[in-house]
This record gives C-alpha cells, sequence and structure tokens, in this order.
C-alpha cells in the first residue's frame, strides 16, 4: 500500500506543489482528513467507500447538479487511480483532500441534513466546490492525465482491430 509520507522518487516533490488556498478549509473537511488518510491504507474499505459515494452520487443528484457530480466522478477516479499505482503526479494533500470531500458528500447527517429536501445537499456542494477551487492545477492535470488513457485504450483497441482484420483474410 502507498505510504503517502514517505519519499518515493517517482512521486511528485510535494513542497513545491501545494496549491495556493484561496480560503480557509472547512473545518468538517478538516475533521474528515485523518479518516481519508486511515482509508488510503485499507483498499477494500476504500472501494467500499467508493461503491456508496456512487451509490449516493447517482441516487441524489440531478441535471442541477451537474457540476457538483462531475467533480464526484472526478475526484473517485483520482484516489482510485492513485491508490491502484496508475496515476502518481499528485501531492498526497491533494488525495487526502478529495477523499475527505467524498467522505462528507457520504455523511447523511453534516451541517445541513441530507434528508432537508432541496437544502441538504448544499453544505456538500459547497464542499466539493472548495476542493475542486483549490486544488483546480492538479486536478486539471488529473483530467488531462485520464483523458490522454482514453486516446491510447482507444487506439490500442483500433489497433487490435486493425490486427484482426488482417488475420482473418490470411
Amino acid at each position: 500500500m502507498t505510504d503517502l509520507k514517505s519519499k518515493n522518487p517517482s512521486a511528485p516533490n510535494d513542497s513545491n506543489r501545494s496549491p495556493k488556498q484561496a480560503g480557509e478549509e472547512p473545518k468538517r473537511l478538516t475533521q474528515l482528513r485523518s479518516r481519508a488518510e486511515g482509508l488510503l491504507t485499507q483498499p477494500s474499505r476504500l472501494e467500499d467507500t467508493l461503491t456508496k459515494i456512487k451509490h449516493k452520487e447517482s441516487s441524489r443528484l440531478n441535471q442541477t447538479a451537474t457540476e457538483a457530480k462531475q467533480t464526484i466522478v472526478l475526484l473517485s477516479g483520482l484516489v482510485r487511480d492513485f491508490v491502484h499505482g496508475r496515476y502518481r503526479d499528485i501531492a498526497p494533500d491533494t488525495i487526502i483532500a478529495a477523499l475527505a470531500a467524498l467522505l462528507y458528500f457520504l455523511l447523511p447527517l453534516d451541517a445541513i441534513p441530507d434528508f432537508i429536501l432541496a437544502l441538504g445537499m448544499i453544505d456538500d456542494f459547497a464542499i466539493l466546490a472548495w476542493v475542486a477551487r483549490n486544488f483546480r492545477g492538479e486536478l486539471d492535470r488529473y483530467r488531462d492525465w485520464q483523458m490522454s488513457q482514453q486516446d491510447i485504450e482507444t487506439e490500442s483497441k483500433a489497433t487490435q482491430a486493425l490486427d484482426a482484420n488482417d488475420q482473418s483474410r490470411y
């Protein structure tokens, strides 16, 4: 499992990668950081948590929350790709903040309980927006990396299809 504190030569130098904070981190997000750090060392519990987040995201968000939904999908993918070793060009603090924001989203009883219709998700959206804004540069780099991976996968499938077509001629 990934040790977020160790100096891995292939990991970025996080001392110069910290984002400039546009505002003070929300208190509840700060409180969830230690829980997020713990989950990063337990892949099976992390996967269960990400599954719960996906379920809540798909069942609770509608068209008016498209930006929040995209942020949830992006942060979930970032955490999953980091933990599985597919994406490492990111500061550990960003991973922890992303997972803490996802954990906040998962909590049913937070600053504004989720069962309060039309209002219950406002605080969740605010936390997600804060993380998206304060870690924008790193999230943009991750999104670019994701797109490049999709391009590579598409090219690979096209090459395989051409190879299969060539082999069927003989």
